[in-house]
């Protein structure tokens, strides 16, 4: 705690905001735990063992006494706190989430299109060869899910969450390419195709939502990889060839890096 006077992280939060989060959040967890020890044996201090043994305070407090008043005060805390397990239990369970650990069971019953596309993607492509592009969304909505859950390298994933982990992610020309790239003309889009190295298009139901419902006839005549009623994977001009030579070669020379 103290630290936090001294030591500051330096991230996209103003002032002390994450700095305090992250320390303080496990220094009061720890300081919970041990200050109930901590009381136990202060107290045990201050009423004395002699008197402990006796049983009387002066006041006319006696040990038992406020054994007793401390004894129901946590009975009442923690029937207090009992009901969280139910109210969890039933808020959870409108969620739709079934049984199990897997993180997108719930696409396979909800969209199992795009379920299909992440076994397609884990299958076919390649974390070392293949970018792909996506539309982007805020932290914790429906943008850049096919990169999360696949692992393939997407341009920008949730924009405050790069923001946060990383300090130079040139947000604004990212931005830009992804929207040249679903709203501009073909010359636009090859050239942001061979400067970001994309090898694949996704489009979507975030897709849709954010550049119209006829957004994949901007990528007519590139093959169609995956499909399904709600989802098409389109392969960019760009092949893994031409990336593996631009990422060894000298963008100037040309000779091997």
């Amino acid at each position: 705690l103290y630290l936090t006077e001294l030591v500051q992280i330096d991230d996209s939060f103003p002032g002390r905001l994450n700095t305090a989060f992250k320390f303080w959040f496990h220094a009061w967890a720890m300081l919970s735990v041990g200050g109930a020890a901590l009381l136990a044996l202060a107290s045990e201090r201050v009423l004395g063992r002699r008197e402990a043994r006796a049983g009387n305070l002066e006041g006319g407090w006696s040990v038992q006494r406020i054994g007793r008043t401390v004894g129901w005060a946590g009975l009442l805390v923690t029937v207090a706190t009992m009901i969280t397990p139910p109210m969890a239990a039933v808020a959870r369970s409108r969620e739709g989430q079934g049984h199990g650990l897997s993180a997108i069971g719930y696409l396979e019953r909800n969209d199992p299109g795009f379920f299909s596309a992440l076994r397609w993607g884990r299958d076919e492509l390649n974390p070392q060869e293949d970018i792909v592009a996506e539309a982007i969304s805020e932290s914790y909505d429906a943008g850049n899910r096919f990169s999360a859950f696949t692992g393939i390298p997407t341009l920008l994933g949730w924009p405050g969450h790069e923001r946060q982990w990383h300090s130079d992610i040139r947000e604004d020309a990212r931005r830009a390419a992804i929207e040249t790239l679903y709203t501009g003309d073909r010359p636009d889009q090859l050239d942001t195709v061979y400067d970001w190295g994309i090898t694949h298009v996704v489009v979507g139901h975030p897709e849709r939502a954010a550049y119209g419902v006829r957004v994949s006839q901007r990528f007519a005549g590139w093959p169609i990889v995956f499909s399904t009623p709600s989802l098409q994977v389109f392969q960019t001009p760009y092949t893994p060839d031409v990336f593996a030579r631009l990422l060894y070669e000298d963008p100037v020379t040309g000779n091997a890096q």
